[in-house]
């Protein structure tokens, strides 16, 4: 990864047992921009709540991070994604958010995440993206007016276990509960 000024507003690399809360991240990005809200690196253990990111490419972003807690946050107007599970990271919970236009709302792209109770509406693209996820538990979130599917699962997403999430006003086709 590039230098924390090229990648986040905060940049938490290699470290555990942090916890953020509390902060307002604008950030007025121009279209194209990679920037994150926030981006765990190689961090677990750490707790991410009653943040409000907007604007940015993407809300936060894991990447290779393990066991964190991302809870209680608002994420809005985020160009790719308001949350995205990256690589090498597994164990992480995302929990009572809000995710409001922008792009995807919450991308899982690895295994073994735990996605419940969060709120996602009004993105241009999926509510949860499970891509390539393997034994991830999706469970209890509502989506709804999302611009193509509210939940969608691909390149060889198997195994991941979805209830009780109420999805509906969606663009793509897909049954209102999954």
């Amino acid at each position: 990864l590039a230098s924390s000024t090229d990648t986040a507003l905060i940049f938490i690399p290699n470290i555990s047992h942090v916890s953020i809360a509390g902060l307002i991240l604008d950030g007025d990005s121009a279209p194209g921009s990679s920037k994150a809200g926030i981006l765990l690196s190689n961090s677990s253990f750490d707790s991410i709540s009653l943040i409000h990111v907007y604007r940015m490419n993407t809300g936060i972003r894991l990447f290779a991070s393990q066991d964190n807690t991302i809870a209680g946050n608002i994420f809005s107007a985020n160009d790719s994604a308001g949350i995205s599970i990256q690589s090498g990271s597994a164990g992480n919970t995302v929990r009572g958010n809000t995710v409001q236009s922008g792009g995807i709302g919450i991308h899982v792209g690895w295994d073994r995440n735990t996605i419940v109770d969060n709120t996602i509406y009004g993105t241009g693209r999926m509510g949860v993206y499970l891509d390539s996820a393997v034994s991830n538990r999706v469970q209890g979130n509502r989506i709804q007016s999302c611009g193509s599917y509210g939940m969608m699962l691909s390149n060889s997403a198997q195994g991941n276990y979805a209830a009780l999430n109420e999805i509906n006003s969606t663009a793509g086709a897909g049954a209102p509960y999954f």
